[in-house]
């Protein structure tokens, strides 16, 4: 017979004390499996959220990329269409100079060398700006070529799509046209991606002659210029010629201490070496044959670095100089004796000429 407080596999019955700790205990555990449930659903969705986000963020990302490229696929394709306007369009600043920036010039450079095999590609992409690298042919050659491209305002616009070039570096103060439109700054020359020719405005020509002048841009930061070969034409060479001749001539028959002709070697001082006192106004300037031959065939070159200005070396034969004056309160007329010679008979200094001046002034350094 069992009591009370043993059950029927003879084991004794718990006491209301444990049966309180089991249920505490299994209460415990359903709080701690539904905490823990809980848990797992908001990691669960907080991972769901993250993978979320980088979706979204990825996705942003790629579209901006994307539209980078579209701007630069779209401004290469413009300028090589010859669309002028609409390849400003894709530029975010606006150049200060455009003459050049034009469908006519742009005309030219499909013709000499058009772009092909247009590719492009982003690099690398941060909130504000995407690098873009373009890959493309221009006439035979390869070109490689890296764009930033930022937003602005909705839109994706290319920081830097032109190149600013220094043609007087390579041509001086020469009249240039590029691609047929003529410069009206030479040092500050805003061009577009493309092929260029370098010549001279129809006036200039008459004189001047330039040999092959042609480049590319396809760097945007540094673009390498041709070497500018310029001679005188036969028309050029007969203007300096006639410029010196008309020059030397007004000169020698000045019959003033100052001759007119600075620095070529005619001026008279008022007062000579042996203190004779020269009389202004009786100056007789003579040029010998010899000087005269040489006249005619002087044989001129253009400045290395301003070929606007032509020169030639000091032409040989002498021209006289006769004088009357005082010296020592007696009156005295003669021949001029030079003192590098001690003999009479004076060298004209260099000439040089102006050659694109109407005028054609002359200017002499000194023999």
């Amino acid at each position: 017979m069992l009591s009370s407080d043993t059950t029927q596999d003879g084991q004794a019955a718990p006491s209301p004390e444990d049966e309180k700790h089991q249920r505490q205990k299994r209460l415990r555990l359903v709080v701690v499996g539904a905490l823990t449930l809980v848990l797992l659903l908001v990691i669960l969705l907080l991972a769901n959220t993250d993978s979320d986000e980088a979706q979204a963020a990825a996705s942003a990302s790629a579209s901006r990329v994307t539209a980078a490229e579209d701007a630069v696929r779209g401004y290469l394709g413009a300028v090589s269409r010859g669309d002028a306007s609409k390849a400003l369009d894709y530029l975010a600043e606006k150049p200060t100079s455009t003459e050049l920036l034009t469908d006519d010039v742009l005309a030219q450079s499909y013709d000499a060398a058009n772009f092909t095999d247009i590719n492009v590609r982003g690099r690398s992409s941060t909130d504000d700006t995407v690098e873009v690298k373009a890959r493309y042919r221009l006439g035979d050659a390869g070109v490689d070529q890296t764009f930033t491209v930022k937003e602005d305002k909705g839109s994706w616009k290319i920081v830097e799509g032109t190149a600013t070039v220094d043609l007087s570096a390579a041509a001086g103060d020469l009249p240039l046209v590029v691609n047929g439109q003529k410069v009206k700054d030479s040092s500050q020359v805003v061009l577009f991606p493309g092929s260029y020719a370098i010549t001279l405005t129809e006036e200039a020509e008459k004189y001047i002659r330039l040999g092959t002048a042609t480049f590319q841009v396809t760097n945007l930061d540094k673009v390498t210029l041709p070497a500018i070969s310029a001679t005188l034409t036969d028309d050029g060479v007969a203007a300096f010629r006639e410029a010196v001749r008309a020059s030397v001539e007004a000169c020698v028959a000045s019959v003033n201490l100052d001759s007119g002709c600075a620095g070529s070697g005619l001026d008279v001082p008022a007062r000579l070496a042996n203190g004779t006192t020269v009389t202004e106004g009786s100056v007789v300037r003579t040029l010998s044959p010899e000087l005269s031959d040489a006249l005619d065939a002087l044989e001129p070159r253009l400045n290395t670095t301003n070929p606007a200005w032509a020169y030639a070396t000091a032409p040989e034969g002498l021209v006289n100089i006769a004088i009357s004056g005082t010296l020592d309160d007696q009156p005295v007329e003669g021949d001029v004796t030079n003192t590098a010679t001690d003999a009479p008979g004076f060298s004209l200094g260099t000439p040089r000429v102006d050659i694109l001046n109407q005028k054609l002034p002359v200017t002499w350094s000194a023999p």
